[in-house]
């Protein structure tokens, strides 16, 4: 009979054991990575092709840039917010940022604040998320870069991480930059292979974001 009962108490302790550890797996709260493509764009050329003569003027011709208009109209086309949300989801950011097992919460790029010197220095949450395992990460702006003889995109971020609601968040506002060869589009028929390189110089400031800025 005592034996019975001593079988009977361990059972019930061991099941009831795994239903708590279950229960506790389930009640965990989940961490949360959220990300914010940008709509915000910019061009910038510095110095001009006028000073290299009849090879200055090729390369206006040959590239179309005479116009910071219609680069950045291109950027809105072949960088948009969609274009830049696909990219980072097939990045696989959260162990690209050393965050295993993060959620990834994509937010409407215009739901970003306008990014003045205050802002950053906030320790406000772009979200109304109160999560304590929560990070945020947003792109704050791509730009064009032009320059004699040498073109790329420049992407700025904004990345924190809140470990806790008593400390104010780890952050980083900084940027990197990528080499560009034949953006922007000078014909139609151009314009699936610029998409392509503006799309992948755009990846590849992520991961340089990731891997050199921060220091984890």
């Amino acid at each position: 009979m005592i034996r019975r009962l001593w079988i009977a108490v361990s059972l019930a302790a061991a099941f009831g054991g795994s239903a708590s550890a279950q229960e506790a797996e389930v009640q965990a709260p989940r961490c949360e990575l959220h990300v914010w493509s940008s709509d915000k764009n910019a061009v910038t050329f510095n110095g001009n092709n006028g000073n290299l003569g009849l090879v200055g003027d090729l390369i206006d011709s040959a590239f179309d840039i005479k116009s910071p208009a219609s680069v950045e109209r291109q950027m809105r086309e072949q960088l948009s917010p969609a274009a830049q949300e696909k990219a980072l989801r097939d990045m696989d950011l959260a162990n690209l940022f050393h965050m295993p097992g993060y959620d990834l919460i994509f937010e409407p790029a215009t739901s970003q604040p306008v990014w003045t010197l205050q802002q950053i220095k906030s320790d406000d949450r772009l979200s109304q998320v109160q999560a304590d395992c929560y990070a945020e990460l947003a792109i704050v702006s791509n730009q064009f870069f032009r320059q004699p003889m040498r073109k790329s995109l420049r992407t700025l971020f904004m990345f924190r991480e809140f470990r806790s609601k008593s400390k104010p968040p780890a952050q980083k506002f900084d940027a990197t930059s990528a080499p560009l060869k034949k953006f922007p589009a000078s014909t139609s028929g151009d314009v699936s292979e610029t998409s392509q390189e503006i799309q992948a110089a755009f990846v590849a400031n992520v991961a340089k974001f990731a891997h050199d800025k921060l220091k984890k």
